[in-house]
């Protein structure tokens, strides 16, 4: 079977891109080499230059779910960042304090709220699962927020 050059996709021999990235397939014409290296060496032109540089086709042979397990524990500071803030906005709701001033304490949990959000789905882009708990968080100050608009006003 053949191989994704960008992404390291498997395809099927009559697929003309490839279903994952998009990228052009074309099938490699059988070529007689007497070295490997010249097997794995697929010529590039730079148009700029009119040159031609030899450059090593990458070895997708390897398993791919190794470089998954590797990003599963992975966790980063923006997204213990985005569960504190969480915390301190869900906390502040059981400060005692009269109704006029619940209402500015749910609008400052309203950006409370967006800082957690936006380190959460900042985590989760990078790949840290602590981002989900940010969010979740999140969405809480915003129902306890929209709780006491209603409740108060």
């Amino acid at each position: 079977m053949p191989f994704c050059r960008k992404c390291g996709a498997e395809l099927e021999p009559d697929d003309s891109f490839c279903p994952y990235c998009g990228a052009v397939f074309t099938p490699a014409k059988p070529q007689r080499t007497s070295t490997e290296e010249q097997d794995t060496a697929t010529l590039f032109t730079e148009p700029e230059k009119g040159t031609t540089k030899t450059q090593h086709a990458p070895d997708y042979s390897e398993d791919m779910s190794t470089i998954e397990e590797i990003d599963q524990g992975k966790h980063t500071g923006v997204g213990y960042m985005g569960i504190i803030m969480g915390l301190i906005g869900v906390a502040t709701f059981f400060i005692p304090v009269t109704q006029t001033e619940m209402l500015a304490v749910a609008i400052i949990d309203m950006f409370i709220a967006l800082a957690a959000g936006s380190w959460g789905g900042t985590a989760i882009d990078d790949g840290d699962k602590n981002g989900y708990i940010a969010l979740f968080l999140a969405l809480i100050i915003l129902a306890m927020c929209l709780y006491i608009f209603w409740t108060q006003l």
